[in-house]
């Protein structure tokens, strides 16, 4: 985590994927706990945040052994059974997700670069 250190202060666009949302969540004060998923996932949207705007359920590929417990900064925006998938900061263009978008949910990955195209 102190190698993301600068994350909290920074105004730069994020999007941590797997390890790198674990770290981001680290790094801002959360913490982690026992989530083991692998293969096929059903995540749930549970939020109308513009990240996954239109959609309710996806499946996903999972690869990890823990997941997230955001900081008070964070909302989650999809979650598995077993713990959140996506978050985005309250206030910050910062976004993580838990499983792998690039194997099946690409469009997560253009849909965050289009949110930041109007900040960078």
């Amino acid at each position: 985590p102190e190698i993301f250190s600068w994350i909290p202060g920074s105004t730069v666009p994020v999007l941590g994927i797997g390890a790198g949302m674990e770290a981001m969540i680290l790094a801002e004060g959360g913490s982690l706990k026992p989530c083991r998923e692998i293969g096929m996932i059903d995540v749930h949207v549970r939020s109308d945040h513009p990240l996954c705007r239109g959609e309710d359920h996806l499946r996903a590929y999972a690869l990890h052994h823990d997941g997230p417990v955001p900081p008070p900064q964070y909302d989650i925006i999809a979650e598995s059974e077993q713990c959140p998938q996506i978050v985005s900061h309250r206030t910050m263009p910062r976004f993580g997700t838990l499983f792998q978008p690039e194997v099946r949910n690409g469009w997560l990955i253009h849909r965050f670069l289009d949110l930041i195209q109007f900040i960078i």
